[in-house]
């Protein structure tokens, strides 16, 4: 099931839609995945709309992270995604 959310980025309005698996997601390591959460979670705390983010980033939203925040850093994206 997809939700939506919108939030206030940059005084501009973003419109992000987070939610459900994607299909045909590769597999990547747990080593991977770890250190890409550690990316996310280290990049949320320091941003306004960090649990957007991180809810975006659970759900494998890639392209809605690189759209609606494109300042986030490389380590946050899954190597294989």
């Amino acid at each position: 099931m997809n939700v939506g959310y919108s939030a206030h980025k940059d005084d501009s309005l973003v419109s992000i839609k987070c939610g459900g698996s994607k299909s045909g997601d590769k597999s990547v390591s747990e080593t991977d995945i770890g250190k890409a959460a550690l990316a996310a979670i280290s990049y949320a705390l320091k941003d306004e709309d960090g649990l957007l983010f991180l809810q975006c980033w659970h759900d494998r939203e890639f392209d809605m992270i690189r759209l609606g925040w494109p300042e986030v850093p490389s380590e946050v994206f899954l190597v294989n995604t």
